[in-house]
């Protein structure tokens, strides 16, 4: 049917989605289950066609969403080394109170959902240290585990 304005055709479209949602929704729910694996293979050679050709602004928007996540678990587990009080987020590393850190991290196989998981964590299983004061943890623990074998 032909309208005389936009305005019309707008509001009959309208009418016909609101009239007939639930037709569109499974039309829309079938073509999605149809084509979902040529869709994602398309999607996968568009992004790997993108970052063929912007290598550099790729590994530029990586870093970034790197540094956007690292500082908000910085800012989650209180911002600051708990030792000594050191803020700069370029030397503050996540500790693992109990220990264990290692096992943890090879259990997600992928350190970027490793770090994920760590925003909205048990805060009391993780805490903030800079670089100097968690090498020193680090040492004393390995001095304290040789002087109780010894």
């Amino acid at each position: 049917m032909a309208y005389k304005n936009k305005e019309d055709a707008l509001a009959a479209s309208a009418r016909y989605r609101e009239k007939n949602r639930e037709k569109i929704r499974e039309r829309d729910q079938q073509y999605y289950r149809n084509d979902i694996e040529a869709s994602r293979g398309k999607s996968r050679e568009k992004a790997k066609s993108y970052r063929d050709r912007n290598p550099e602004s790729c590994k530029k928007s990586a870093r970034m969403q790197w540094r956007k996540l690292r500082l908000s678990i910085i800012e989650y587990l209180g911002g600051k080394c708990v030792t000594c009080g050191f803020t700069d987020w370029r030397a503050i590393q996540v500790d693992h109170i109990n220990g264990g850190g290692n096992k943890e991290r090879k259990a997600f196989k992928n350190h970027n959902r490793y770090f994920r998981s760590l925003v909205g964590c048990d805060k009391s299983k993780y805490q903030l240290l800079c670089a100097n004061c968690n090498q020193i943890k680090l040492y004393e623990e390995h001095e304290r585990r040789i002087q109780a074998s010894g």
